[in-house]
């Protein structure tokens, strides 16, 4: 083994350190290392014979080992400072505070139309605790005024501070992660500029003041040399920042990295710095620090994000031994940009950002030989093209899958021209940036040729984006396929030794690998089949997905707020199909016709493919314009409309069957030419999911006259799992309905509301039937398992997790 391998096998358990540090125990974390210890050992002994070579894999294995305990220790510092300042704000969080403190940033503008600003308090009311922290402000662009606060004004401003939370629904980025990666630890919310004073400003630093400069050279050359669109391209790609109406053909075409500020951007910025100061004959170590100073400040000015660091990183490491007269390898400077990274931001780890950056590169340099043997026959200029782009691909697949639910194979050939014409745009814009400061007619000549450039960038992607089968939507993969995806990569990349030695234990390893496969496909048929459901938290609403044991897909409900932008079928239930890989429900149930059950349903019908609209049939005159609206769309989109009551059923087939229990045909709201909004959730559909032994009883927002009236008839509401109806509310259920469901496991879909939502007296009721409740608001999204004789739930947001013993006496 090189020492270039031995230090990335270093950083790599360094990198292992600060993660299991994060999403396991100190206990864990210590197992973790004696495993990582033993499989080393075991690794040395059947690959290494002799007894030299062993003792020195054994002392390169503690070296690792200690590394992954530094990774430990310093996730622990950092993690230790953000939880003692999460505890100085917790009881803050929520409430208007006045904080004042400086804006340590340039303000931007999101696709939402709200500006943000980096504000880093000094004093808020007298109390020093804020000092240190970093706070997020944000609120709406007035256009009357624009943005009123800019970088190193000293201010006060009024708000409604929050703390990030954790994710409420399946798969839903963390923003706990998110703001740590920032160094955020909470966000401002002010409603008008009139709530921001400024008091003052504080001059910036000179790196700052160089960086801002820049940006702001950047910005005008860009302006006044171009039309506003190429203006936009050039400026994203130049600062790092794509335009919103490209992503999503940068995203189909895999080519979003030429809006990443990284390498690329880097090697055009230190070429042009190294070809100005040639003329002056100074020292390699002098041309080194100036192009290095220069890729500092171009960093700063793209925002510090993780490509263009880990890009300036390298270039330091790589610079500092290049003055000295020797050479280090990409590997190793990657491998110390990483652990400089990690060591001064540990949560950069958990960045989607910084891990295609390092993992693009780090692909480049592990497969790229190999791989341009294989494309040899194209020619040297072809294959070395055709070589990074493959090699990057291969890399970064599983994590672009994993985070966007893309695999996009196009990006192999689109990336090729792309690259080539992004790289002449950069190279002329910087170019056309300087110009401008010196002689503007110069500037205008550049990006007069420069804007050709970028009309065939832009019409080169957008061919490569309408190439049929170019992209696929993608189900996220699983932890365990993406590690053995990477671990062959690593094999196929490793050194002809290596690969020899793992030849020479080709039957080993063969039985091996058939061992593991023989137990999983073992356990995969002893294994039960379970059905699924999910109760997403969508606020004060309902939505539900559930899986049949043969893996047919159904949605009831889709949630929504009166008054609220937020679309919960846009924003949750959308992507958690796509992160599952499902673009066709077998089945769409709307319980009931009002707008917190059924807002999210236009947005899941007009993206994804359903094979039937289950609805309550419901009188005439009680039908809103909500239900015509949401009949209509599912007539457009060819889908079927069925009209359930009392009575009928629906055969999932796997041994699944739905029963409806409510609306009855005799329901007495029929006989009223007018109605009210409750009358409506006495029409809820009322179902009873049965599967072998396990019950879901699913009630909308049907009350106790109903369920009461249910009883009285005879039917049979015994359930396992109850969706306790109407968000909980005082009249949702009585002792006897209670006592009649007997349920183990209850569940409050409810979030803010003005209507105390979930009652005390309902919630207190159930737990003293000795029903498990969990609520929404509380414990986020709640997913429900059975193989029809055990039940397991797991809440997303507090973790809860309970399983349901047969002692229990599941019905």
């Amino acid at each position: 083994m090189s020492g270039e391998d031995r230090l990335f096998l270093i950083g790599c358990f360094f990198i292992l350190g600060v993660v299991l540090r994060e999403v396991c125990s100190a206990r864990v974390t210590f197992i973790g290392s004696c495993f990582g210890t033993s499989c080393c050992l075991v690794l040395a002994r059947l690959l290494i014979q002799d007894s030299e070579g062993l003792r020195r894999h054994m002392k390169w294995a503690a070296c690792a080992c200690l590394a992954m305990l530094f990774g430990f220790l310093v996730m622990n510092a950092c993690a230790s400072h953000r939880q003692s300042a999460r505890e100085f704000a917790s009881p803050m969080s929520g409430q208007v505070q006045e904080i004042q403190g400086i804006i340590a940033d340039m303000p931007e503008v999101d696709d939402e139309g709200k500006w943000k600003a980096i504000l880093i308090p000094d004093d808020v009311m007298s109390d020093n605790g804020w000092k240190g922290m970093r706070i997020l402000l944000t609120g709406p662009v007035e256009s009357e005024n624009g943005v009123k606060v800019q970088k190193g004004h000293i201010i006060k401003a009024s708000g409604r501070f929050y703390l990030p939370g954790a994710p409420l629904n399946p798969g839903e980025p963390d923003m706990r992660r998110i703001m740590a990666y920032r160094r955020l630890d909470g966000t401002l919310y002010v409603e008008t500029t009139k709530d921001i004073r400024i008091l003052g400003w504080r001059k910036p630093n000179i790196l700052q003041r160089a960086a801002e400069s820049f940006r702001n050279a950047v910005v005008a050359a860009c302006n006044s040399t171009l039309t506003p669109r190429h203006a936009r391209i050039l400026t994203g790609m130049l600062l790092g920042n794509a335009p919103s109406d490209l992503r999503p053909v940068l995203e189909a075409t895999g080519t979003s990295h030429l809006f990443a500020a990284s390498g690329l951007h880097v090697g055009y910025v230190a070429l042009a710095v190294m070809t100005f100061v040639a003329p002056f004959r100074l020292p390699a170590a002098y041309r080194f620090t100036v192009a290095g100073v220069m890729i500092w400040v171009y960093a700063v000015a793209c925002g510090l994000r993780a490509s263009v660091v880990r890009a300036a990183l390298m270039f330091s490491f790589a610079a500092l031994p290049k003055s000295l007269g020797r050479n280090i390898t990409p590997k190793s400077a990657l491998v110390m940009a990483s652990v400089v990274m990690v060591t001064l931001n540990p949560y950069s780890v958990f960045d989607a950002s910084a891990q295609l950056s390092f993992l693009a590169v780090l692909s480049i340099t592990h497969l790229y030989p190999q791989v341009r043997k294989l494309v040899q026959p194209f020619g040297y200029r072809l294959s070395e093209a055709f070589g990074m782009s493959v090699s990057a691909q291969i890399g970064v697949a599983p994590i672009v899958a994993w985070y966007f639910g893309v695999f996009a194979p196009i990006g192999i050939i689109a990336n090729v021209p792309c690259i080539i014409l992004a790289g002449f745009a950069v190279l002329i814009g910087l170019s056309a940036t300087f110009a401008n400061l010196v002689y503007p007619p110069v500037a205008a000549a550049l990006n007069a040729a420069n804007s050709l450039i970028l009309l065939g960038l832009e019409t080169t992607i957008g061919l490569f984006a309408k190439v049929p089968f170019g992209a696929f939507l993608v189900k996220r993969p699983s932890f365990w396929s993406v590690l053995v995806y990477y671990l062959f990569i690593i094999i196929a990349g490793a050194p002809r030794r290596l690969r020899r030695a793992i030849y020479s234990r080709r039957n080993m390893i063969a039985l091996i690998t058939l061992a593991l496969c023989v137990a999983t496909v073992v356990y995969q048929t002893v294994k039960r089949p379970e059905v699924e459901i999910v109760f997403f938290a969508v606020g004060q609403g309902d939505a539900i997905f559930l899986r049949s044991a043969g893996g047919k897909s159904f949605l009831v409900d889709g949630g929504g707020v009166p008054g609220s932008t937020r679309d919960p079928g846009k924003d949750t239930i959308l992507p958690f199909l796509k992160r599952r890989g499902i673009g066709y429900i077998d089945a769409v149930v709307l319980t009931h016709p009002h707008y917190d059950h059924i807002k999210g349903l236009f947005a899941v019908l007009d993206s994804c493919r359903a094979g039937l609209l289950i609805k309550p049939e419901l009188p005439e005159h009680m039908a809103p314009d909500l239900d015509h609206a949401l009949a209509d769309l599912a007539d457009s989109r060819n889908v079927p409309l069925v009209e359930l009551r009392q009575g009928s059923s629906i055969d999932l087939g796997d041994g699944v069957g739905i029963f409806v229990l409510n609306p009855g045909a005799d329901t007495s709201c029929q006989t009223h030419t007018g109605y009210t909004s409750r009358d409506l959730n006495t029409m809820s559909l009322v179902m009873r999911m049965e599967f072998c032994e396990f019950t879901l009883l699913l009630t909308g927002d049907a009350g106790e006259a109903q369920l009461g009236a249910l009883l009285g008839a005879g039917e049979d509401l015994g359930a396992n799992v109850l969706k306790v109806p109407h968000h909980g509310a005082r009249d949702a259920l009585n002792p006897e309905i209670i006592d009649s469901v007997r349920p183990q496991v209850s569940v409050i879909s409810v979030g803010p509301n003005a209507f105390s939502h979930p009652a005390p007296a309902t919630v207190t009721a159930l737990e003293a039937a000795g029903s498990i409740v969990f609520r929404t608001d509380l414990d986020g999204a709640v997913i429900v398992r059975s193989d029809g004789q055990r039940i397991s739930a797991r809440s997303v947001a507090s973790q809860r997790l309970v399983r349901v013993s047969q002692e229990r006496g599941l019905r």
